[in-house]
């Protein structure tokens, strides 16, 4: 019985683990467009995350088929829009690749500490997961918008598609040697 507890409560763990890395990468990847929005001389409108306004007022209301959004007074004229899309995945990959860092240079020594470091690790597959999903057909052009805001900025395919779809990946990759790193050094 305390095997079956304990898978349990692991099981919970990871879960509750997966939503708040999910919530907490959405808030950083819609500051990202926020912040950029506010840099390029736009005025926020709203902002949501997760079903829960976050500005002007605290509320809950959501836009059905997103996980947050960034609302703007104006549309902003090109390159300032495209810089505003590029944000919030790199806002996301940032954050990420900080965490991975983090984690092989100061190992933390708690287990739930690792897990959220190691958590945080994947934030970098937000801007990877936007263009996959695109390219796989699944969604529109418009979703992929890290990777659609560098093509309109005059970036080469290739290059674009190395920027939203390599670095993550690459960072994916390297996540399970610095979690076998940071067991060897307990």
């Amino acid at each position: 019985m305390s095997h079956c507890r304990r898978f349990l409560s692991r099981a919970v763990g990871a879960v509750l683990i997966a939503l708040g890395t999910l919530c907490v990468g959405t808030l950083i990847h819609e500051t990202g467009h926020a912040l950029a929005a506010v840099a390029c001389g736009a005025r926020v409108v709203e902002v949501n995350v997760v079903g829960l306004t976050l500005y002007p007022a605290l509320r809950f209301g959501h836009q059905p088929g997103f996980l947050g959004y960034v609302r703007f007074e104006r549309a902003l004229p090109s390159p300032q829009s495209q810089y505003v899309s590029i944000a919030g995945g790199l806002s996301t990959l940032v954050v990420g690749l900080l965490a991975q860092a983090v984690l092989w240079l100061v190992p933390p020594r708690r287990m739930w500490s690792r897990l959220i470091g190691f958590a945080a690790c994947f934030l970098t597959l937000d801007i990877a997961w936007h263009t996959m999903v695109m390219l796989l057909g699944l969604r529109s052009a418009s979703y992929a918008e890290t990777h659609t805001a560098l093509l309109a900025l005059g970036a080469l395919p290739w290059l674009a598609a190395g920027m939203t779809l390599g670095v993550p990946l690459v960072s994916l990759a390297l996540t399970p040697i610095t979690w076998r790193r940071l067991i060897r050094r307990l």
